[in-house]
């Protein structure tokens, strides 16, 4: 029952974006398999990794450079910060308590 409710969800909140995009036809293969993903995502590994999805595709979807030293380089910025604070925040979430390198030298307790 999962499978239903993914295709619609895929079908309710993807659908209309490729159906108003300039090349439907085109488009909707690639909006299919972004939204089945997304869905996966969500069922699968939870709303932190489907939100973090949608946080580092709207980031890259802004418009990035490669000179730094460039005036337009803000965005870029911003998306390579946000990026490394979703990371850094996911990687903390998912240690639950646990200490970051283990218990000690070669696992010896102190």
């Amino acid at each position: 029952m999962q499978w239903l409710a993914a295709a619609a969800f895929v079908g309710v909140v993807f659908l209309p974006v490729a159906v108003g995009s300039d090349y439907p036809l085109l488009t909707l293969p690639f909006i299919a398999l972004l939204g089945s993903i997304l869905a996966f995502l969500l069922l699968r590994l939870g709303l932190l990794a489907g939100i973090a999805a949608l946080t580092f595709i709207a980031y890259f979807s802004m418009v990035t450079t490669t000179d730094f030293s460039s005036w337009s380089s803000g965005p870029t910025w911003m998306a390579l910060g946000g990026c490394l604070g979703w990371t850094l925040y996911g990687f903390i979430v998912s240690l639950g308590g646990r200490p970051m390198f283990g218990s000690g030298l070669l696992g010896e307790e102190n």
